[in-house]
């Protein structure tokens, strides 16, 4: 993923944190895969500390989209994909995918201005990725 500012790189910890929490809940471990894909993704031996600080800090009432998304409009299509395909993974974190947490993909999206061509092969993806529970 191409070098963002550090600023870029707190909106998008507080993207993937909102996303966690759009399905209701928050449990350590999806803690713990967001601070992974996030150093993962922007080739971190750890993520910054204060980021860090910040994910195990971040209060969902002080969050708003549009504002962590302001500096996000600015890249390019190819980056803003793999935001959304971050937020993609940190939904699913917990093992379900919820209703909620796309929606949250989609506002997501909108707020970051990401093309809709970008949108719509990240759904495809995701559909391509579910599985029917076996039948018995």
């Amino acid at each position: 993923m191409p070098k963002i500012s550090h600023q870029q790189l707190q909106d998008v910890a507080d993207l993937l944190m909102a996303a966690a929490l759009s399905d209701g809940h928050f449990h350590d471990k999806e803690r713990q895969t967001l601070l992974d894909e996030l150093a993962v993704a922007f080739e971190f031996d750890a993520v910054p500390q204060d980021i860090a600080e910040t994910c195990s800090t971040f209060d969902e009432r002080k969050f708003t989209l549009s504002d962590s998304a302001a500096s996000l409009r600015e890249l390019t299509d190819d980056t803003k994909r793999a935001i959304l395909k971050l937020i993609a993974r940190i939904s699913v974190a917990d093992g379900i995918l919820d209703l909620r947490e796309n929606v949250f993909l989609m506002a997501a999206a909108s707020a970051i201005e990401a093309d809709k061509s970008l949108l719509a092969q990240l759904v495809d993806e995701r559909v391509a990725t579910i599985r029917l529970p076996d039948s018995n």
